[in-house]
């Protein structure tokens, strides 16, 4: 669906193959305070100009294949919040999954317990802002790369 959506109160989880939050077709979500469990897939998925930005502190209690994917000239903006993490969830790709010109707007979080995984895959031409913060500034417990013009900084 394309349009602006608030979303808040809720803990996603999805045992089979789904994203807790997909936004495609230039449609924008905001998340205010959320919680996201395991899920099979991933927690976010913006795709093709879509725009998810994070207006609240919120909770990882779970894993997936990955927390946020951004391709396709979507947009991820998460600046400045406390994300917690509890039970050590496992992203299986990585936490950051940035391609085909998606862009990851993450500087400035405070990320409290621990994840295992690639920190970041960035490629073909997508962008992580992450001020400066380094490659070790995600959670996982793997080195992140970038590929094929893509840019972490």
């Amino acid at each position: 669906m394309i349009g602006k959506y608030v979303v808040t109160g809720f803990k996603f989880t999805a045992a089979t193959s789904r994203y807790a939050i997909q936004a495609w077709a230039a449609s924008k979500i905001d998340l205010d305070v959320v919680e996201f469990g395991a899920c099979a897939t991933g927690h976010i998925d913006a795709e093709q100009q879509a725009i998810i930005t994070f207006n609240n502190n919120y909770t990882i209690s779970g894993g997936g294949t990955r927390h946020w994917f951004t391709t396709t000239g979507a947009l991820i903006q998460c600046v400045s919040k406390t994300i917690t993490l509890t039970g050590t969830p496992a992203f299986s790709t990585g936490f950051l999954i940035a391609s085909r010109n998606g862009g990851a707007l993450i500087s400035g979080n405070t990320f409290s317990g621990s994840a295992t995984g690639t920190y970041y895959i960035v490629s073909f031409t997508a962008w992580a802002d992450v001020a400066g913060a380094g490659g070790t500034y995600l959670p996982g417990n793997a080195a992140g790369s970038t590929a094929t013009g893509g840019q972490y900084a």
